[in-house]
């Protein structure tokens, strides 16, 4: 059984789009995978994300920042827990974060 493992690697282009503030025009992502025993590394996947039409500073109604979730979805509201504790969330089924039972708002 040879011993393998993946490696994920990103690149970012930043574009300034108003004086001072630099946006993530475009980011690459590539997944290899290495085997230890050949040494030998494989691209195994790879994805580029572009912005266009980036604006800054305009005029967005408030309705834009609400959802409506449909009946029967469930949703997990996670915001309480500070930054710098992303190891205190554990990642269920399909992708849905959840936070843990030892940390509490309170705390």
């Amino acid at each position: 059984m040879s011993r393998t493992f993946f490696t994920i690697t990103r690149a970012y282009a930043f574009r300034e789009v108003a004086p001072g503030l630099w946006f993530p025009e475009s980011d690459t992502s590539v997944t290899t995978l290495i085997v230890l025993e050949s040494c030998t590394e494989t691209d195994v996947a790879g994805i580029t994300y572009h912005a266009s039409d980036v604006k800054v500073n305009i005029e967005m109604p408030a309705s834009r920042w609400t959802i409506e979730p449909p009946p029967g979805t469930t949703v997990i509201d996670c915001r309480f827990i500070p930054a710098a504790l992303p190891a205190q969330l554990t990642t269920l089924q399909h992708g849905i974060h959840q936070c843990l039972p030892s940390y509490s708002q309170s705390q």
